[in-house]
């Protein structure tokens, strides 16, 4: 398994990326910003992982509920075998040459939306009702492995590989999605270091593309816009989360 010095060290431009990303000028994140001064990034990741563990003040979000979704019919353990239902139809996903799951496997029926809707995520949440409901770890750790080997599957918003990936309505839900799984799983050990920074390091580029490369559609823009007001309200260390919020109100004047 991966520790947070081997990410550090192996992926040295995505955990710079995340620190310039932050504000860190936020009264919770001196020691933070102390460590990224002197280029102590894995003592910048501590400190940062010690700021939503402990020091972070907004605590509504830890209040929401967490409900599954009709569209996705997964089985938590059948999940445990990368074997997946979305809409009654379901297919066990193939694992690349290089161990990572197939996140464009569009199902036995060559569905593209069996693959847009792997990659919302929908799974996510029914791991963490089946470990809400019955304490069993193993299936944080099999949602934990998902998120890092989701993240570090789907790096580039362009790359035509990654295309059920970046979409607008896969964006949004995920961010749905993950800012229930993040703050959630906050006290379980399962829930690895490596993910969690891996997690908030990816977090920026869904914040571009929802702002910068959403639709005009009424249905669509209105759920891409739901997707950047969650990393607004949930991650407001972020340095674009204020502008991103002024946004999303112009675009509700404007539509009024």
């Amino acid at each position: 398994l991966m520790s947070l010095e081997d990410l550090c060290q192996r992926y040295p431009q995505r955990i710079q990326n995340l620190f310039s990303n932050l504000n860190l000028e936020i009264e919770g994140l001196k020691i933070t910003k102390i460590e990224v001064s002197k280029g102590n990034w894995l003592g910048a990741c501590k400190a940062l992982l010690e700021y939503y563990r402990n020091d972070h003040p907004t605590q509504w979000h830890h209040q929401l509920a967490v409900q599954g979704n009709s569209v996705n019919d997964s089985d938590p353990d059948l999940l445990l075998k990368d074997i997946f239902t979305f809409q009654l139809a379901t297919s066990q996903v193939p694992r690349l040459a290089n161990h990572h799951l197939d996140w464009s496997y569009k199902g036995e029926n060559n569905d593209e939306q069996w693959a847009w809707f792997l990659n919302r995520h929908y799974h996510f949440i029914d791991l963490l009702m089946a470990y809400q409901q019955t304490g069993k770890p193993y299936y944080i750790r099999y949602l934990n492995h998902q998120i890092i080997d989701w993240i570090l599957s789907s790096p580039s918003l362009t790359n035509p590989s990654t295309w059920a990936q970046w979409r607008g309505l896969e964006v949004a839900w995920r961010m749905i999605h993950w800012s229930s799984i993040f703050y959630r799983l906050q006290p379980v050990q399962e829930f690895s270091d490596v993910a969690r920074i891996l997690m908030l390091s990816s977090i920026p580029n869904h914040g571009y593309y929802l702002r910068h490369l959403h639709s005009w559609g009424a249905n669509w823009l209105c759920r891409e816009m739901n997707g950047l007001a969650t990393i607004s309200l949930y991650w407001p260390e972020f340095k674009q989360a204020k502008e991103w919020l002024i946004f999303i109100n112009e675009l509700i004047t404007m539509d009024g």
